[in-house]
């Protein structure tokens, strides 16, 4: 039985494209060295004499496609497991190794907003638990 998708929707629109289409053009996920990063990971993080291998990381520009991104984010997991990084301050350098233009500056904006919130409810915090009615 063959399953065939209505050119048209319900309403009457033209149906829309996938964000995440089932097949994939593997061209377009091949790394080299001027869209990629390269680390030496452990095989076992925690063994400072385990083996290293290889490892390639996207770097991204903003023009990837959801899959890309999908991937890169997994891909970015990896790298920080396998260079055993377990604070923030030593991720952070390495996230921003990996991205350029658009979605380094989009990771940089969202850290700062996220600082700052933290910074005004510590500052709440504080003036309640003083007594304080005033925010700094």
């Amino acid at each position: 039985m063959k399953i065939h998708l209505p050119k048209f929707d319900t309403a009457g629109q033209t149906a829309k494209a996938n964000l995440l289409p089932l097949t994939e053009d593997t061209s377009l996920y091949a790394l080299d060295k001027t869209n990629s990063v390269q680390y030496e990971l452990r095989t076992r993080p925690a063994d400072a004499n385990s083996p290293k291998y290889r490892f390639q990381l996207r770097v991204l520009v903003g023009t990837e496609s959801v899959r890309a991104i999908v991937r890169w984010q997994i891909a970015l997991g990896k790298v920080i497991d396998g260079l055993n990084l377990t604070q923030h301050a030593h991720t952070k350098p390495i996230a921003e190794t990996a991205m350029r233009a658009t979605p380094l500056s989009l990771f940089k904006s969202s850290l700062e907003a996220q600082q700052t919130a933290a910074r005004e409810t510590a500052a709440n915090e504080a003036c309640e638990n003083d007594g304080s009615n005033e925010a700094a």
